[in-house]
């Protein structure tokens, strides 16, 4: 099969291909960090956690029986 896309057209494609995977690995790492924050915060208050998640879930579905 004959390539018919003119080569500036590819380069600038792979080009475009690199920064996206740049782009997903920072925010690769934001997610990273704040999920440490979340994870250190629900082994530190297990039971606070615990109950809020139950409250939230319980308002969600009232909310929703509601409508």
């Amino acid at each position: 099969m004959t390539n018919r896309l003119p080569e500036s057209f590819v380069t600038q494609e792979r080009a475009s291909g690199a920064a996206r995977d740049e782009a997903l690995a920072q925010w690769d790492r934001g997610v990273r960090q704040w999920y440490g924050v979340v994870e250190n915060l629900v082994r530190e208050h297990p039971t606070a956690c615990l109950a809020t998640a139950f409250f939230v879930g319980a308002s969600v579905a009232w909310w929703i029986k509601r409508r």
